[in-house]
């Protein structure tokens, strides 16, 4: 359980600090690394 909140607190933390431009960014590139993923699994 604990284990679980101090995760919790540390993304938490993450988002606090994070330009919001920056996370979409990120939150872009990792669904397009998702689709390429799946792409090669059905391709």
């Amino acid at each position: 359980m604990i284990g679980i909140y101090s995760m919790f607190e540390l993304t938490e933390l993450r988002l606090m600090f994070l330009d919001p431009t920056d996370l979409i960014i990120n939150n872009i590139n990792k669904y397009l690394n998702s689709n390429k993923i799946i792409k090669i699994i059905f391709s």
